[in-house]
């Protein structure tokens, strides 16, 4: 990693340690933590006043954060920090959503879990489901941060499961001294290999789809998914054959291209393309 990249890396999980627990950590803490000397955190402070950001270090107490940071500088920061750490992934729209639901704590969020990420530590969050008026304590194994539905994810294990979290569902982030075995990035990719979206799942099913001709005259053949194959009917018609985990996202997907795209197996599938169509029609049953 080159010096540029450190820098911003420190001095973003310096501000995000200083916005989660204020007037905890000292100068000589960060000096420590990050491996380097006063002369250095002292930089990194000034560079980030210069954007804006009201943080000092506070005789006999610590390093903290006065005011509310810009959402401008916020978003900024956060995308510099998850491109480097995920350098393939499409930042804007996330970016914008985790900063609008949790504002600086975002930040902390983030660089929070990172951090364990980096140093294979697991960590003690507060995660609140859909729904729920209490968020539940977890500890996992982070894998990875991604990008799924515009929203930030956690890819983790947590007692020997593969599971996703929100960024924006996670109220906080502790990091434990407990080690855990680092998961490498094929075993992360392999569980998404039946997903169209970010579906997690073990059981699987097989999907047969007609592409009418119509529809595919209009725009490219798709890429649903790797496993796919697509043939081409005496008709003209096209056949997509396919493995997925999740036949909820597929119905998505049917009902999202407007006509031209009809399911042959399964029946639950067409079971539920065809629920999705007649809600959406009930909601226009007034103009009918």
């Amino acid at each position: 990693m080159s010096d540029i990249r450190d820098k911003i890396k420190r001095q973003v999980e310096l501000l995000g340690i200083a916005l989660d627990k204020p007037d905890t950590y000292k100068i000589v803490d960060f000096e420590v933590m990050f491996k380097c000397n006063e002369a250095t955190i002292k930089r990194d402070l000034k560079d980030l006043r210069a954007l804006g950001i009201d943080i000092h270090s506070v005789s006999r107490r610590g390093i903290r954060v006065e005011g509310n940071i810009d959402p401008k500088v916020l978003n900024d920061l956060i995308n510099d920090y998850v491109l480097l750490n995920n350098p393939l992934i499409n930042i804007e729209k996330p970016t914008y959503f985790l900063v609008s639901s949790k504002k600086d704590s975002a930040l902390s969020t983030i660089t929070m879990i990172q951090q364990c990420i980096d140093k294979n530590l697991i960590a003690k969050i507060l995660y609140k489901k859909q729904n729920r008026k209490t968020a539940d304590p977890r500890e996992v194994a982070p894998v990875t941060i991604f990008y799924g539905k515009n929203e930030y994810r956690l890819f983790a294990v947590e007692d020997h499961v593969y599971k996703q979290f929100l960024l924006s569902r996670i109220e906080s982030v502790e990091i434990s001294n407990k080690k855990f075995k680092p998961i490498s990035r094929d075993k992360f990719e392999s569980k998404f290999a039946t997903s169209i979206d970010v579906w997690l799942g073990e059981k699987t099913y097989k999907i047969k789809l007609l592409l009418m001709r119509p529809w595919f005259t209009r725009r490219k053949l798709p890429l649903l998914i790797e496993n796919q194959t697509i043939a081409k009917n005496p008709d003209g018609s096209m056949l997509l054959e396919a493995e997925v985990s999740s036949i909820v996202e597929v119905s998505q997907w049917i009902v999202s291209q407007g006509g031209g795209v009809k399911v042959l197996e399964p029946a639950k599938l067409r079971k539920l393309v065809l629920g999705l169509a007649e809600g959406t029609i009930k909601n226009y049953d007034d103009s009918l």
